[in-house]
């Protein structure tokens, strides 16, 4: 659950919403301001290392099952990162980060 920083409303991190907020900017249900995800770099670390070994592993399962060649690896490896990545990230951003007060509100 995301809880907004103004109103203190609770909500759910959605699929659509969080595609619509790429940069982790989401705006409030309630009050209808917008407010960020905090940032930690180890987050980009951990999420670095999910998308190196879910892809690498992706990229040898995609040599291994269809055989060498480089668009097959990259198709692999781009859709076990991808198909990893982000469950994990949504999980983590719902239950693991707090929204901060955005822009000139702060």
């Amino acid at each position: 659950m995301l809880k907004c920083p103004y109103c203190a409303k609770e909500f759910h991190l959605t699929w659509k919403r969080y595609f619509r907020a790429p940069f982790s900017i989401h705006r409030c249900p309630q009050c209808k301001r917008l407010s960020r995800l905090s940032f930690e770099p180890a987050v980009l670390i951990r999420m670095v290392l999910v998308i190196l070994i879910s892809g690498g592993l992706g990229l040898l399962a995609a040599i291994w099952l269809f055989g060498p060649g480089p668009l097959i690896a990259l198709i692999g490896f781009i859709a076990a990162a991808l198909a990893v990545s982000l469950p994990v990230d949504k999980y983590h951003d719902s239950y693991y980060r707090e929204l901060k007060k955005f822009g000139r509100d702060k």
